[in-house]
């Protein structure tokens, strides 16, 4: 095997490990959120990106209204504003 031979299966190597270490896991990332946003129901109690934790009162197509407390107040949020759903073993 020649030098440059060596050199071309070095940075495929290195692109391989870079694809599964990066994109692989992103992918999977990306694939549970879309779900977590398209099981998303009246209720749940969620944390926004911005820090805001409330509850789920009205869900539009791409918007969400969320209620917080401890006035009640009513926020309208694009779906992608959503950072993640609360469980009850986040809220312990």
């Amino acid at each position: 095997m020649s030098g440059g031979q060596l050199q071309i299966l070095i940075l495929v190597g290195i692109l391989v490990v870079f694809y599964g270490v990066l994109i692989i896991p992103e992918k999977k990332r990306k694939k549970a959120y879309n779900n977590m946003l398209s099981e998303l129901k009246v209720n749940d109690r969620i944390i926004t990106r911005s820090g805001l934790i409330g509850k789920v009162v009205i869900i539009q197509k791409d918007n969400v209204v969320i209620e917080v407390e401890p006035d009640n107040v009513r926020l309208t949020f694009s779906k992608q504003g959503i950072s993640s759903l609360l469980t009850e073993e986040s809220n312990m």
